[in-house]
């Protein structure tokens, strides 16, 4: 049964609730840190928290009858359960899990009905979205809603994405009004908090990181249950505080730190847009009591594997409301969206196992992982070793102190440079940046502020129409995705750098034609070498072709370019994705090979889809620098838990993004198709 919403709307214009965190309303965003390699037994700084604590939260007469209101949406929650187990019953469907009168625990679907307590569970999706991309950790999702309010914020926390994570008390401190870390008087080193990811907003790595704290404490002077200044009631025997209130609670005696589930950050949604969501069937709104809630996380937290990401929850959640078939169905034709849980298991294995220790004992699976993880490490460590350099062999050097000495012995990277994308594994683009995976870039401009690079591998399915000097058509010119930024930043006293003026919208025309080289058309973007790449403007680039110089085959249009910035003092840019191991230098001489290849690449659609990215392969395969080192291959590893290769996945990854990102929604939707079908495994290796 799904509760009918407008009985329930008149249930509350009735009560005339007002509920809701009054923060200021923000988009969900991508989760976001510092590049950085496996943190293993990794120690954690102190971290500067903000301390909110509900009074500050809501109008002191608002809070005031907090836990009436609470009390009275209870009441209703119950009468509806009792409700929905009678129509069912009376419906004789078998196949409907749903609660009974005298159940303890129960959950059923609410429909469209949105409110505080509720549970959002995300729906197996049967056409890949940018959520599989950017966005993982929303699939197979339960989040708890903290507040809802249809014209503001909608704010929640996931409750099934798990951490390793311990931090002390001593690990966190909070700033007063004027930034200064207040003196705190109730920390004990022994005190542990089990950190738990609760969304991609004010999380860890954010300026202003926020820890919300679940749990169903009664303080001593409170027996009675009512709320108080530490507290608030999410739903009957659900309250959540802030980390200081946690601690509060515990310095008095009321709590230990086990009697919470700790998380950090929250997920939130724009007004309308989780309904919006919920009627494209992304979510499913479930309503739940507190012992279904408090079961589903104590279940959790007994779970020693944290790499099934939290699977066993939404299953199990799904099962009790009756659509389990989603999970089944799944098993039976070997997963629709396998490919969605594959990334979430490797975000899960990036986000949230933080700080294993490799000595502790792993289950099956991660210590295959774990065999596999350290053998790609030695090979790593034996292929950084410089043969022509004895110094390098009396010992195993760190592959990132050697990255690091490799790039500083490099010399300053100049605009012209060819770079391309890592080949370290797994790749730094698997969860991130997806277009610059397996990519061939080209430094554009260099500032005191920023870099700035041009995609060269991927093209797109639009064609700019190049007209001649006397207005006939000369050729369709694919347009190539240059990055994510649209707006140039040239400086338009440099010719060699400015895009076309006379171009409607601003692309970049570049060529790596000798001929043309030769006779000075165009600017090379490497001042000192006339070999390489060059641009020119459009009209220069009509005229050579008019004059039989050149083809239009020869002359690449890009739009869009990536921007990376830097540090005060010139750290970061380009250089410093060059020093992470995110990109490498190309050496010179393979440059006007490379340039044919992806010369040879056409406009994209499905059926050019695989040809393309061939080439662009075969391209950034030419641009390894020590031919070498790259013979002594580097042992890639499965995804924990099955036997789908991560390199794969980063491969997919990238060729998913151009799909969604590049071609229209009727080709997402056979693509889809497809890549369910490449990813067909028996049940068993789940």
């Amino acid at each position: 049964m799904v509760w009918n919403t407008a009985v329930y709307s008149l249930v509350l214009h009735f009560l005339c609730i007002e509920r809701g965190f009054s923060f200021h309303p923000c988009h969900l965003r991508n989760s976001h840190r510092p590049n950085r390699s496996r943190r293993r037994g990794s120690i954690f700084s102190p971290t500067s928290f903000q301390k909110r604590t509900p009074s500050q939260l809501y109008p002191p007469s608002l809070f005031a009858n907090r836990e009436k209101i609470n009390s009275d949406i209870d009441d209703w929650r119950d009468f509806r359960a009792k409700l929905v187990s009678r129509e069912n019953n009376l419906s004789g469907n078998p196949n409907l899990n749903t609660p009974t009168a005298n159940s303890s625990g129960w959950a059923y679907d609410a429909g469209y009905l949105i409110e505080r307590g509720s549970l959002v569970i995300s729906n197996v999706e049967t056409t890949l979205g940018c959520h599989d991309l950017n966005q993982p950790y929303f699939h197979k999702a339960v989040v708890l809603l903290l507040d809802h309010e249809d014209t503001e914020f909608t704010k929640g926390i996931l409750l099934n994405r798990p951490t390793d994570l311990q931090l002390s008390d001593e690990d966190i401190f909070y700033l007063d009004d004027d930034g200064i870390p207040e003196e705190e008087t109730d920390t004990h080193e022994s005190n542990l908090w089990h950190m738990n990811f609760g969304g991609d907003i004010a999380g860890l790595y954010d300026e202003k990181p926020m820890i919300v704290c679940l749990h169903n404490v009664t303080r001593k002077n409170s027996l009675d249950g009512s709320s108080d200044d530490m507290n608030d009631i999410v739903m009957k025997d659900v309250m959540v505080t802030s980390h200081h209130g946690a601690r509060a609670l515990v310095a008095s005696g009321d709590a230990s730190p086990e009697d919470f589930f700790v998380y950090f950050g929250f997920a939130g949604w724009d007004p309308g847009m989780l309904h919006e969501e919920i009627k494209r069937g992304s979510w499913t709104m479930v309503a739940a009591n507190a012992p279904t809630i408090w079961n589903a996380l104590q279940t959790q937290r007994s779970e020693t594997n944290l790499a099934q990401a939290g699977f066993q929850m939404w299953h199990n959640l799904m099962e009790q409301i009756g659509k389990g078939n989603q999970d089944e169905l799944g098993n039976e034709l070997s997963h629709d969206n396998y490919f969605s849980d594959l990334m979430l298991k490797e975000w899960v294995n990036e986000m949230c196992l933080i700080a294993r220790d490799d000595n502790e004992e792993e289950d099956d699976d991660e210590q295959e992982w774990m065999e596999k993880q350290n053998n790609m490490e030695t090979v790593v460590a034996d292929a950084t070793n410089n043969d022509d350099d004895k110094s390098h062999d009396s010992f195993s050097m760190d592959e990132k102190i050697f990255r690091a000495l490799e790039a500083a012995q490099g010399g300053p990277i100049e605009v012209g440079v060819v770079v391309r994308g890592s080949s370290l594994q797994p790749s730094p683009y698997m969860l991130q940046n997806h277009a610059l995976h397996k990519s061939t870039v080209v430094v554009f401009q260099e500032e005191e502020q920023f870099s700035v690079g041009l995609i060269l591998n991927i093209p797109t399915n639009e064609t700019y129409t190049l007209m001649g000097s006397d207005g006939n058509h000369i050729a369709d010119m694919n347009i190539r995705y240059g990055g994510p930024d649209s707006a140039v930043y040239v400086d338009e006293d440099e010719d060699e750098k400015a895009a076309s003026k006379d171009s409607p919208r601003n692309f970049i025309w570049l060529h790596c034609n000798a001929a043309l080289q030769d006779l000075r058309i165009g600017a090379p973007l490497q001042k000192d070498r006339l070999a390489g790449i060059w641009t020119c403007t459009e009209s220069q680039a009509i005229q050579a072709i008019e004059l039989g110089l050149a083809f239009s085959g020869e002359f690449m249009l890009v739009e869009g370019f990536v921007v990376w910035e830097k540090e005060p003092g010139g750290a970061g840019g380009v250089r410093g994705q060059v020093f992470e191991g995110n990109l490498e230098i190309v050496p010179t001489e393979p440059i006007p090979d490379i340039w044919q290849l992806l010369m040879s690449q056409t406009r994209l659609s499905l059926e050019t889809l695989n040809d393309n990215i061939q080439l662009s392969h075969d391209a950034w395969n030419l641009g390894k620098k020590d031919k070498k080192k790259d013979e002594k291959v580097i042992q890639s590893r499965h995804v924990i838990g099955s036997q789908v290769d991560v390199s794969q996945i980063a491969d997919d990854a990238m060729r998913i993004w151009q799909v969604i990102f590049l071609l229209p929604f009727k080709d997402r939707k056979i693509f889809s198709k497809l890549t369910t079908d490449r990813y067909r495994v028996p049940p068993n290796k789940k």
